[in-house]
């Protein structure tokens, strides 16, 4: 269920401009300046609009049926700033190990987002920091890259579906929906 969204990351702010499910990378491109202290989730699970929550996600399995992992701005940055899943940098921390806090008798632990070649999707929202997953406060961005079995975004049933969450749809300007 959403939150209350103490956000300052907006959908116009953030964009996801490249994947690699081979190597399951992706990199994001700052819009607009972004400010120490924010802490930015991804996760490749889909979101279901008729049970209004990402598919698998449960209070004991915080990385729901696929992955999750977090960004931490240490530092502010500036538009034009990529920022790759496999890149360390002084101005961000990627949290991709250790036990997502939260969970009720779980043991799911932050990890790289295991990109599906057939199809998937990768979505960044700000969240509660319990158990990230069944908390969002905010949507900022949605990426869905389909086949011909899944050419756009539907209703979350398996690893390879998701819709479009609260907050954003295909009509936002500024890139804040790609399907691919």
């Amino acid at each position: 269920m959403l939150g209350k969204s103490k956000a300052v990351v907006n959908a116009s702010d953030l964009a996801i401009v490249s994947y690699d499910d081979y190597r399951d990378t992706f990199s994001v491109l700052s819009l607009n300046p972004m400010a120490a202290g924010e802490v930015i989730y991804f996760t490749n699970n889909g979101w279901s609009s008729s049970q209004g929550m990402f598919n698998g996600a449960d209070p004991s399995q915080g990385a729901g049926n696929e992955s999750l992992t977090e960004l931490t701005l240490n530092q502010s940055i500036t538009a034009g700033t990529v920022i790759s899943s496999n890149a360390t940098s002084s101005a961000w921390t990627w949290t991709n190990t250790g036990v997502i806090p939260g969970q009720v008798n779980g043991a799911a632990v932050f990890s790289d987002l295991a990109l599906n070649y057939q199809s998937d999707q990768i979505y960044a929202f700000q969240a509660l920091p319990n158990n990230p997953l069944l908390n969002p406060t905010h949507f900022i961005y949605a990426l869905n890259f389909g086949n011909a079995n899944n050419p756009g975004f539907s209703d979350a049933q398996d690893q390879f579906t998701g819709d479009i969450p609260p907050g954003l749809s295909l009509a936002d300007k500024g890139g804040a929906i790609f399907i691919l």
